[in-house]
């Protein structure tokens, strides 16, 4: 009899075989191949990825977590936490929540960051929206809320040893919105495979309304842990302003967008 489940580990050797969980079922788009090639990259300064299968009595076990995770000098997050491993995704789906996969998906981070005598781990939860998980399932395990940012999100940390200083959110500078100046301006990257339809949203929202739209992206990860929001990844400012930090389908961007009219 097959076991239930299974946690693959992902590597640069079976990388191209095994395949990503996000986005998935659309890897011949441009946001999956470029999140390969991305992750291909990041596994060279010490990323580690796992994916969840469940057998759902199907010929072949179905993909429905993962966790994505990496040193916290190097992560694509809005956090200060030398020192620390830092999540960047964790996620199951469906019924297959609530049964104890996501806290074996952590327990694998967690291991990795005591066997490589690092500080802790640290996680960032949010309030509403997004595709992070809730506060629950680090509480559960010993995490502790250590700062607040924002608009709704929380750092979480477990430390191996109390000496060690506490995570914090980088806040950026005072000027880190304006500097843009007036229109639709997009920090974006690789990270997150959903991205390249919200920027298709974004291009028809703004030559609807006649307003100019300007794509940075972010190459390196300092950029990401600097640009003013925790989720790092993505941002969307619209004359000086936070707009969101949420990709999402053309129908959601616009909605968005629509609240923000002034």
């Amino acid at each position: 009899m097959n076991p239930p489940y299974r946690i693959v580990e992902v590597t640069p050797e079976n990388l191209d075989e095994v395949g990503l969980y996000c986005s998935r079922s659309k890897y011949k788009e441009d946001g999956y191949r470029n999140k390969l090639e991305w992750v291909r990259e990041r596994f060279k300064e010490g990323m580690e990825y796992h994916v969840l299968n469940v057998d759902e009595g199907r010929k072949d076990m179905a993909y429905r977590g993962m966790i994505e995770y990496m040193p916290a000098e190097k992560c694509w997050r809005g956090i200060n936490a030398p020192g620390y491993m830092a999540i960047h995704c964790l996620w199951v789906v469906g019924r297959h929540k609530k049964k104890g996969y996501g806290t074996m998906l952590l327990q694998r981070c967690i291991d990795s960051a005591r066997n490589k005598d690092m500080h802790g781990v640290v996680a960032i939860t949010v309030r509403k929206g997004g595709w992070m998980p809730t506060s629950k399932i680090y509480e559960k395990q010993g995490f502790k809320k250590v700062d607040e940012m924002e608009p709704g999100f929380s750092l979480y940390t477990i430390k191996f040893s109390e000496e060690h200083p506490d995570p914090k959110f980088h806040r950026g500078a005072p000027d880190m919105f304006t500097k843009y100046g007036e229109g639709i301006t997009v920090l974006t990257s690789h990270q997150c495979p959903y991205i390249p339809g919200t920027l298709e949203g974004l291009g028809e929202y703004a030559e609807e309304h006649g307003e100019t739209l300007r794509v940075i992206e972010m190459k390196d990860p300092s950029e990401a842990q600097l640009c003013g929001n925790p989720y790092g990844i993505f941002l969307v400012i619209r004359n000086g302003e936070y707009v969101t930090h949420l990709p999402g389908g053309r129908g959601f961007i616009k909605k968005e967008m629509s609240k923000k009219i002034q």
